[in-house]
């Protein structure tokens, strides 16, 4: 396995940020062994698979399949959408909730001097988590 550059301190600031709780169309057995991995010091709150159990009727919700990918509807999981963002390098994966996203740009190992997950986290730092609908501290971001 291979992290990306900087994703101990991404994933250190995010967390003091709020909870990270991860959302991966990757099969659970596959995931759960890159998260035990990256996981040393805690910073997921919960992680949510290609199969998730809804918390608002308890009925079990998978990824939806469009084309050759995986769609990840954030409404299957119960989360108050105004305080959610989704981080993914495939506009696919957040079709349904594009307002929550942060793009980030795809990362293949030979890339060691990428800087994407610092400057994700630049943006993420500059915005107001406090009340209010995050999605609108998100539209900023994502116009720079």
């Amino acid at each position: 396995m291979y992290k990306r550059p900087h994703l101990e301190t991404f994933l250190s600031a995010l967390s003091r940020l709020g909870q990270i709780v991860v959302f991966t169309a990757a099969e659970r057995s596959y995931a759960e062994e890159v998260l035990r991995r990256l996981s040393r010091k805690n910073y997921f709150s919960g992680a949510f698979y290609r199969e998730v159990r809804s918390r608002l009727d308890n009925t079990l919700k998978s990824c939806t399949i469009q084309g050759s990918g995986y769609v990840k509807d954030l409404r299957s999981l119960g989360c108050d959408l105004r305080r959610t963002v989704v981080i993914d390098d495939s506009p696919l994966t957040y079709s349904d909730n594009p307002e929550n996203a942060l793009p980030v740009a795809a990362w293949h190992k030979e890339e060691k001097g990428d800087r994407a997950l610092l400057e994700l986290l630049a943006g993420l730092c500059r915005v107001s988590f406090e009340g209010g609908d995050i999605r609108t501290e998100l539209a900023k971001i994502r116009l720079r």
